[in-house]
Formats: C-alpha cells, sequence, structure tokens
C-alpha cells in the first residue's frame, strides 16, 4: 500500500502530523501478522491515521517533515561521593 496524494491531502485536511510512512509500515506490519483483511483498505489506513494521532506526543514531527523544536539538554547531576558516608545517588540527602 502506497500512501496515495488523496491520502496526504486528507491528512492534511484532518491535520495527521504524525509521520505517515512510518504509521504505514506500522499498519501494514500490524495488519500482515494478523492475517487480517479489509473491505476498503483505505478507510482502515484512515482510522489508524487517526488513532496514531491521538496517541502521538504533542511535539511529534509532522508528516511534511516539518521542523519540532528540541528540548533544552538537562543539566547531569554531580555524582560524586559524598564525604558523610551517603551514596553517590543521592548527594542531596542530608545526614540526619
Amino acid at each position: 500500500m502506497d500512501v496515495t496524494e488523496a491520502l496526504r491531502s486528507w491528512a492534511k485536511d484532518n491535520h495527521i502530523t504524525v509521520n505517515l510512512e512510518a504509521e504505514t509500515a506500522k499498519f501494514l506490519s500490524w495488519h500482515a501478522a494478523r492475517g487480517n483483511t479489509f473491505n476498503d483498505w483505505n478507510q482502515a489506513w484512515r482510522n489508524w491515521m487517526l488513532r496514531a494521532q491521538d496517541w502521538a506526543p504533542k511535539a511529534s514531527p509532522g508528516w511534511d517533515g516539518q521542523a519540532v523544536a528540541v528540548p533544552a539538554p538537562v543539566e547531569e547531576p554531580d555524582y560524586t561521593p559524598n564525604p558523610n558516608g551517603w551514596g553517590q545517588w543521592w548527594p542531596e540527602k542530608v545526614q540526619p
């Protein structure tokens, strides 16, 4: 199954922003593994895309490859050993 221009147009009109090619590959793999058949594969694909959009993270790349803001890097905590004997994993912990 190829993602036709008609399906791309439907996705754009319905604000589907997930990666169409990746979701189509998942769709085909899922149904092939189960031996599913449909009377209307295009309608089954549209249903899959609607659900994929619901499940997608809100900052997923768009169907047209639009850029997405990348979160700022998180500062790595200091894991040096604590001289008070508390483990290096909780350096902010205070000895009672």
